[in-house]
């Protein structure tokens, strides 16, 4: 499966390749219409996107948001930051104390301690980069549970929709996510299940990549057999077409609404077998980047001939995949 993937998020040049439009509502209900406090995690590359430049009046709104986010975002991580150096604060005294008394026994205190230590490194590093302008290659890494522009058709047009990378599919809890961590991959074989029947040929949509990346075994990546005494060891390796281009991932996507009124567009990448370059890394499926004369017939699935969305997964580009170790 694709854990992770190297995403495009220009949406301007996103929209005139494909003669699509920005769903502005979407986004500014992912920006800004949330509960009180909550704020999802979305990727840096999609907010440099709407800050690069607006040109319209829509434009501008959009960029305003990710500004006002922004600044949400720095208050809660400021709000954060207090409470772990507080915590911090309090495991230094405690320790000190202890310590002064002759006690040996203070690990439980210096884990604590530890830990504080790594929460507040980790939050002051999140602060530093709140709000940054200077784009960055990690700011284009989608990750399960993070928001990224899908296109899709909307009554008839090609939109360019914000969704979460993990599949919550029409009809289910919320508590779906905690049950089923794993949906942000379809199995083509598995598409006519229960996870996948009410969006396997009703809504489709693509995201548009430069690599996808998976975790595997260290000794898988390397053909060998375990070492004795060796204990299994992840670690991450991309996938990147040896022809530069980029790919049209096909997905199923699902628009979610909870008793509450609640709204969630989610999606999954649909994947297949692994070709033998991927298979020999380690890896035991793949994604499906479709042709770009076949976006039409993938965008406009029929329900009642789901033979002409298997022949689109068929036809599917085959570019050789350059397979290099990177840092988790």
């Amino acid at each position: 499966m694709c854990y992770s993937a190297q995403i495009l998020a220009e949406h301007k040049k996103f929209c005139k390749l494909f003669n699509a439009k920005i769903s502005a509502a979407a986004y500014f209900h992912l920006y800004w219409h949330r509960p009180e406090g909550q704020i999802v995690q979305r990727l840096r590359a999609m907010d440099l996107a709407f800050l690069d430049n607006p040109q319209t009046d829509e434009d501008r709104k959009l960029a305003e948001l990710v500004r006002e986010t922004d600044e949400r975002r720095l208050k809660d991580l400021g709000e954060k930051l207090e409470a772990q150096l507080a915590r911090l604060a309090k495991a230094e005294s405690d320790l000190a104390a202890k310590r002064a008394k002759g006690a040996t026994k203070t690990k439980t205190l210096e884990l604590e301690q530890r830990r504080a230590a790594d929460k507040v490194a980790a939050l002051q590093a999140a602060i530093d980069d709140s709000g940054r302008t200077v784009p960055r290659a990690w700011d284009s890494r989608l990750f399960p549970g993070s928001f990224t522009p899908v296109l899709i058709v909307k009554d008839g047009e090609r939109v360019l929709m914000p969704m979460r990378f993990r599949c919550r599919p029409v009809g289910v809890p919320a508590s779906f996510d905690e049950q089923y961590p794993g949906t942000y991959n379809a199995n083509r074989d598995s598409l006519g299940g229960f996870f996948w029947r009410r969006v396997w040929g009703h809504t489709h949509g693509i995201v548009q990549i430069e690599a996808f990346y998976e975790s595997v075994l260290l000794h898988r990546f390397e053909q060998r057999a375990l070492r004795p005494g060796e204990d299994e060891q992840k670690i991450v390796i991309e996938f990147r077409p040896d022809t530069g281009e980029d790919l049209l991932l096909a997905c199923v996507w699902s628009h979610w609404e909870g008793d509450q009124g609640e709204q969630l567009d989610s999606f999954a990448f649909v994947t297949e077998d692994p070709p033998p370059e991927v298979e020999v890394a380690g890896h035991n499926r793949c994604i499906i980047p479709i042709d770009p004369a076949d976006v039409d017939t993938w965008l406009n699935p029929d329900p009642a001939d789901l033979d002409a969305q298997q022949a689109v997964l068929d036809r599917r580009r085959r570019p050789f995949y350059l397979v290099k170790r990177v840092p988790k």
